[in-house]
């Protein structure tokens, strides 16, 4: 299944409601088949140092494995 890792903006509460205003967006944009099917709130997503989004540690993660060599993550 699709599933989404969204950070949001300070102010704004995760919350059921929040879940399906995005859903009804991404719906909207990309169609019913192809938006998320699940919304998971994170604090901050994986990204190497160029700001390109490290995909295979968010599917680890999910999957519960290692997150393998990290040495390309940007560190805040």
């Amino acid at each position: 299944i699709v599933k989404a890792f969204v950070v949001l903006k300070k102010g704004n509460n995760e919350d059921e409601e929040m879940k399906l205003d995005i859903m009804g967006f991404a719906r909207k944009i990309v169609g019913f088949t192809i938006a998320p099917k699940e919304i998971s709130f994170v604090d901050s997503l994986p990204k190497t140092k160029s700001g390109k989004l490290m995909r295979r540690v968010l599917k680890s993660r999910e999957l519960g494995l290692s997150d393998g060599d990290i040495s390309m993550l940007e560190i805040k």
